[in-house]
């Protein structure tokens, strides 16, 4: 997945993933039995570039590849479909028909509820960061109204909360607009969760039980908890809790991170935040999760959306 920092609309830098995976296309046939990586030999990957892989390494095998020097780290497993490479329609639904059946299994072994929300809203949560779409409909004697297709069950769900629904989930259509791109669309499917009694904790244990159960090859590690500030101070030497503006900027300027003139000039606590989600973006984010995903919490006060704050903090 590319990074690509974005500032009043225009994007300002673009950082490309650790590694890449590729299906490859052409080697040579390799000695059945041979699982050691010190011998190489030549393959052409789908993208039409050619690296050395190890001997082992097949035709329409997945190689993980390193995109600052070229190089093979490892094979891995992962779906053809992904690569184009045929697949059945029927194939398809039944894999998407299975993860929809352990999903709901998972829910209901703890006793939470599904429900199914409408996707036509009278207003929207709002976010800076998300466009709804809206539209116009005949809803009978009140005539053409305007609505929008709910960029996520979030507000309805939530107010079956207040009305004491207690544990509930969704397996819901969301619709954004503008979204485009390898892992976003106009229209998806989202799940989402609430959970009455959890605090951020139990619900990380919850979030990593399901990826085990739904991504047994990515989820199989415990996953890495990491505060706020221990992601800025190790990754950028500075910690975001003693900072200015100025010495975020000069964080980015070495780690190549455009910024804006509007934010090299100002001050302010917003304007803080915002040089820090810079940093975030372009320099600290693509180096996390290279291992094992990681869940990353304690975000300062002031980017609390609607979270409970720390007393202790």
């Amino acid at each position: 997945e590319v990074q690509v920092v974005f500032w009043n609309g225009s994007a300002i830098a673009v950082t490309p993933p650790p590694h890449v995976e590729l299906r490859v296309t052409y080697t040579e046939p390799g000695a059945k039995g041979n699982s050691t990586g010190n011998v190489q030999k030549p393959a052409t990957l789908h993208t039409g570039a050619e690296i050395n892989v190890p001997i082992f390494i097949n035709v329409d095998d997945v190689v993980r590849i390193d995109t600052r020097t070229g190089e093979y780290i490892e094979r891995v497993t992962k779906s053809c479909a992904a690569f184009g490479i045929a697949r059945s329609r029927s194939e398809s639904l039944a894999s998407v028909a299975e993860l929809r059946a352990k999903v709901r299994v998972f829910f209901a072994e703890r006793d939470v509820l599904e429900v199914d929300t409408p996707l036509l809203g009278r207003g929207v949560v709002v976010e800076a960061a998300i466009d709804p779409i809206p539209c116009r409909v005949q809803a009978g004697p009140d005539g053409v109204v305007d609505r929008h297709l709910l960029a996520s069950p979030e507000g309805p769900m939530k107010r079956l909360l207040a009305g004491g629904s207690g544990s509930i989930y969704q397996l819901a259509h969301a619709f954004r607009d503008g979204e485009v791109g390898r892992r976003h669309a106009v229209e998806f499917t989202m799940l989402e969760w609430y959970r009455v009694g959890f605090d951020h904790h139990r619900l990380m244990d919850e979030v990593e039980a399901l990826v085990g159960l739904l991504l047994p090859d990515h989820g199989s590690k415990p996953f890495e908890r990491r505060s706020y500030r221990d992601v800025f101070v190790q990754g950028a030497g500075i910690d975001p809790f003693d900072t200015t503006v100025a010495q975020v900027c000069a964080a980015c300027q070495r780690a190549n991170v455009p910024v804006p003139a509007g934010i090299v000039d100002a001050d302010g606590p917003e304007i803080l935040d915002e040089a820090l989600d810079l940093l975030l973006v372009g320099q600290l984010e693509p180096q996390l999760g290279r291992h094992r995903p990681t869940f990353v919490l304690d975000y300062p006060a002031s980017q609390a959306a609607l979270a409970r704050l720390d007393t202790d903090d």
